[in-house]
């Protein structure tokens, strides 16, 4: 009788390949702050195109407006002129 192939459990997974998370972001960390929701005013872009006002809350939905006390905001990194260690 042969036996049929299988992926391996998730709970076999080799420790040198499973990616270490970072740790969850807090205001105690020092380098980043809160965001609280706020809204954004119409502008024009360099290219020329004109963008909407909106309100950014952090959830990536336009449509949907949270206040802090919803659960809207987000974290951010501090200004250190470097773009390139930026929270996403």
């Amino acid at each position: 009788m042969e036996k049929e192939a299988r992926e391996p459990s998730p709970c076999f997974l080799n420790p040198r390949t499973v990616p270490v998370l970072p740790e969850p972001l807090s205001l105690s960390q020092s380098g980043v702050h809160f965001v609280d929701p706020h809204y954004v005013d119409s502008y024009v872009r360099k290219d020329g195109a004109f963008v909407e006002g909106y309100f950014r809350d952090g959830d990536g939905n336009t449509a949907v407006n949270q206040s802090a006390e919803q659960g809207g905001g987000y974290m951010r990194s501090n200004s250190d002129g470097n773009p390139f260690n930026n929270l996403k």
